[in-house]
C-alpha cells in the first residue's frame, strides 16, 4: 500500500497533523500501536496553555475544548445536574466561582497569584482530561475523512519511508512521519540523535489504598526525603525522589515498590495494600538535533522530552504539528520543494530548547533539600511573574530575525477554519494567483500575510517584498 504521508501514532500531535494535513490538501494514513483507546487516560488531566488555545481557536476547535474544561471543573467541584441552576456557565465565572480566577500558573510549584489585576490579561492553563481531547480530535480527523487503523505496532523502517509492523504489513509512504512518543520507534529506526541528560527525579504515581487512613492530610507536601502528593482514591498519590538508583524502565511499579518509596518519603511506615494505574515518570530531558532526516520527520515526544512539571510537553507538540502539517501538504503537492521543511527544525527546535532549559531549571527548583528551599524563597519574592507566564505559555514565540517587528508574531484574533494562509491589505491582485493557498482579504494601509499556523510572515508594503514572501512560503503562484 502507498501513501503520500503515513503519520506513526495516533496520539493528540498525531491526529492534529493529520488533521492540518488534510485541511491543505493531502490525505494522510494515521496507525496507532494500541488496538483500543487507553481508556486509563479519561482521568489523565493536561493543561493547555494560552498560545496553545489561540492554535485552536484558528481551527474552531478552542470553543468545545472550553466547554470540556468547563465540564471538568464542574465534576470536580461536584457541581451536578440538579444544581445547574447555580451553575455558572461561562468558564470565567466558573474559575471566579471556584477561586481559581486569580492563579495564573506556577514555576516550580512556586505560584503566580494575580493580587493586584495587573496579570488580568493572562488566562491560567486550561485543564483537560487527554482521553477526552484525544476523542474531539479523533472525531475531527473523521469528519476530514482521515483513516485511522488501530493495532499496528511499528518494528522497523526500510529504503526510509516503507514502515514494517509486528504482524508483517508493510506500508509505503512518501513521507513518514513519527508521532509515537518518548520512545518513539520512528526515531530509532530512522536514525536520529537523541542527546540529553539523565534523571535527577523519580516520580512513582498510582491509587493507592491504604490500611488505614491516608499517610498525610490529601495536598503537596514537601518533606526533607522529597515530595508527597496525597489524594484519596479515586485520585493518584505520588511521591517524587531525588537523585534515584538505576531502574528498570519496561518494569511494573509494584505495590511494594510504591509503599516503599512512600516511607522513605514521609518518613513512616504506612502500609499500602492495593494500586491501580500505577506510573513512573522522571525529569529524563533529550532533544533530536534535527527534526527531519530526509524524508522522514518527527514531532511531539519522539522529538523531545522532558519533565512533565510545567505541563509543556502537549503544548510544544501540538505547536509542531501546526507548524509541520501545511509546510509538509505544499511539498507533498509539489507546490513548494523539500527546502521548506528545513524552516521546520529552524523554527521549532529553538522552542523546544527554551522548553527543556526551563523544565531542567524546575527541576532543580523543586528538591526540598535546606540550599533548594532557601534559594526558591529568594526566587519567590523577586520572579518576573509577567515574564515566566508569557514563557510557559508561548507568548514570546517569534519565528524569524526580520527588521519589521511584527514578522513571525501571532497575529491574535485571527481565524483561518479552512487551513489556508490569509492575505489582508491592498494588493490583492498580486496575491490572485495563490489564491488556492491564500485567502484574500481587501483592506487599506500596510497589508499583512499570515501563514496557516498564525503567524505573520509578512507585513508592510512593496508588492515585489510580498511576492518574494508569498513565494518563500507559498511556492510558485
Amino acid at each position: 500500500m502507498d501513501v503520500p504521508v503515513l503519520i506513526v501514532g495516533g496520539g493528540p500531535v498525531g491526529l492534529f497533523l493529520a488533521a492540518e494535513l488534510r485541511l491543505a490538501g493531502v490525505t494522510p494514513l494515521v496507525v496507532e500501536r494500541l488496538a483500543e483507546p487507553d481508556r486509563g487516560k479519561s482521568d489523565d488531566d493536561r493543561g493547555l496553555t494560552a498560545r496553545t488555545m489561540q492554535t485552536l481557536d484558528l481551527r474552531g476547535l478552542g470553543d468545545p475544548v472550553r466547554a470540556m474544561t468547563a465540564a471538568a471543573l464542574r465534576r470536580l467541584a461536584g457541581l451536578s445536574e440538579q444544581t445547574a441552576g447555580d451553575d455558572p456557565g461561562d468558564l470565567t465565572e466558573l474559575m471566579a466561582r471556584l477561586g481559581m480566577a486569580d492563579f495564573k500558573g506556577d514555576f516550580a510549584m512556586l505560584p503566580f497569584i494575580d493580587h493586584d489585576g495587573e496579570l488580568a490579561d493572562l488566562a491560567p492553563p486550561l485543564m483537560v482530561m487527554q482521553g477526552e481531547f484525544e476523542r474531539l480530535l479523533a472525531d475531527r480527523v473523521a469528519e476530514l475523512g482521515v483513516e485511522v487503523r488501530r493495532g499496528l505496532d511499528l518494528v522497523a523502517v526500510a529504503d526510509e519511508t516503507t514502515a514494517i509492523f509486528a504482524d508483517g504489513t508493510r506500508i509505503s509512504a512518501d513521507w513518514l512521519v513519527g508521532c509515537d512518543g518518548g520512545r518513539s520507534t520512528v526515531r530509532r529506526r530512522a536514525g536520529f540523535d537523541f542527546p540529553g541528560t539523565d534523571p535527577s527525579m523519580l516520580a512513582r504515581t498510582a491509587v493507592a489504598t491504604y490500611d488505614g487512613d491516608l499517610p498525610l492530610p490529601p495536598g503537596i507536601h514537601r518533606l526533607p526525603g522529597g515530595i508527597l502528593a496525597v489524594a484519596p482514591p479515586p485520585s493518584p498519590s505520588m511521591m517524587i525522589e531525588f537523585d534515584p538508583d538505576p531502574f528498570d524502565r519496561d518494569s511494573t511499579l509494584t505495590a511494594e515498590e510504591f509503599q516503599a518509596s512512600l516511607r522513605r518519603v514521609s518518613g513512616h511506615d504506612f502500609t499500602v495494600t492495593a494500586i491501580e494505574r500505577p506510573l513512573r515518570i522522571t525529569d529524563n530531558a533529550r532533544q533530536a538535533s534535527t527534526y527531519r532526516r530526509g524524508r522522514v520527520l518527527i514531532a511531539g515526544d519522539a522529538a523531545h522530552v522532558h519533565s512533565p512539571i510545567g505541563g509543556q510537553g502537549l503544548n510544544l507538540g501540538l505547536q509542531d504539528a501546526a507548524n509541520l502539517g501545511w509546510k509538509l501538504a505544499l511539498v507533498v503537492r509539489g507546490l513548494a520543494g523539500p527546502e521548506l521543511l528545513d524552516t521546520y527544525t529552524a523554527e521549532r527546535h529553538p522552542v523546544g530548547a527554551q522548553v527543556i532549559r526551563d523544565s531542567r531549571a524546575e527541576s532543580a527548583l523543586i528538591r526540598t533539600d535546606p540550599h533548594t528551599e532557601a534559594l526558591r524563597g529568594v526566587l519567590a519574592e523577586g520572579l518576573d511573574a509577567r515574564t515566566m507566564l508569557e514563557l510557559s505559555h508561548g507568548l514570546r514565540i517569534r519565528y524569524g530575525d526580520d527588521k519589521n517587528p511584527l514578522i513571525g508574531t501571532f497575529a491574535t484574533g485571527t481565524r483561518l477554519l479552512d487551513g489556508r494562509a490569509r492575505y489582508v491589505g491592498p494588493d490583492v491582485e498580486v496575491v490572485a494567483p495563490w489564491a488556492d493557498r491564500v485567502a484574500v482579504e481587501a483592506g487599506s494601509g500596510d497589508g499583512e500575510l499570515i501563514r496557516p499556523d498564525g503567524y505573520i510572515a509578512w507585513a508592510g508594503t512593496g508588492t515585489d517584498e510580498l511576492r518574494a514572501a508569498l513565494r518563500r512560503w507559498f511556492g510558485a503562484s
